[in-house]
């Protein structure tokens, strides 16, 4: 267990690393890509209520695509991090140009008067963020085990979108018991759905197989 912990947080800052060198052409234009597969899912389609955290620092901007959420006519969800129970608040938010604050991580979230919690059981589709993901669906997060916690307390049907830049994407990372893969992969380079045994079908973004 110790030793998967060190790797994890090897893999941390090789990761940071990489982020941290991409070029912010490069950036934009990949996040334009992965905001656009994002819509174009069917489960996003299909969903009422949609939950994603908004992003910060190095990782993949969905603040475009929170935007489209409500443009859509969806319920927008977004995460509330409670760092003493370390758990997460599940906040509908309505307009983004107001009432939201930079938490102690410097991730935005609803302040305390426009703090509206919604049941996780309502979400149907949620945006989960990673440092980098396996080909299998894992996920190497920050280190804080929120949403692993927060997911497996969740009843009911629900779908799971990680995204990352392609270079954050590997064949395998080391896992834990507890760790909960997500649904299907975003990145630049297109969709990849996992089926419930984990075996990978990919879209690019011209939309075709290969």
């Amino acid at each position: 267990m110790k030793a998967i912990a060190q790797n994890k947080k090897e893999l941390r800052g090789y990761f940071r690393g990489l982020l941290a060198g991409l070029a912010s052409v490069e950036r934009k234009l990949a996040d334009k890509l992965i905001c656009k597969s994002l819509l174009s899912l069917e489960e996003f389609k299909n969903a009422h209520s949609i939950m994603t955290y908004l992003s910060f620092a190095d990782e993949v901007d969905t603040l475009n695509f929170a935007r489209r959420v409500l443009e859509c006519g969806k319920r927008l969800i977004v995460p509330k991090v409670q760092t003493q129970k370390k758990n997460i608040l599940p906040c509908e938010v309505k307009n983004l140009e107001e009432g939201l604050l930079p938490s102690l991580y410097g991730i935005l979230e609803p302040d305390e008067c426009h703090t509206h919690p919604v049941e996780a059981g309502e979400i149907d589709f949620h945006v989960i963020p990673a440092l980098a993901l396996d080909r299998s669906g894992f996920r190497l997060g920050r280190g804080g085990g929120y949403y692993d916690r927060f997911l497996s307390k969740i009843e009911g049907y629900f779908f799971t979108v990680g995204i990352c830049y392609n270079c954050q994407l590997v064949e395998e990372l080391p896992r834990e018991t507890w760790d909960i893969p997500v649904n299907c992969i975003v990145t630049e380079n297109g969709i990849i759905h996992l089926n419930d045994t984990n075996s990978e079908q990919t879209t690019n973004k011209r939309g075709g197989a290969s």
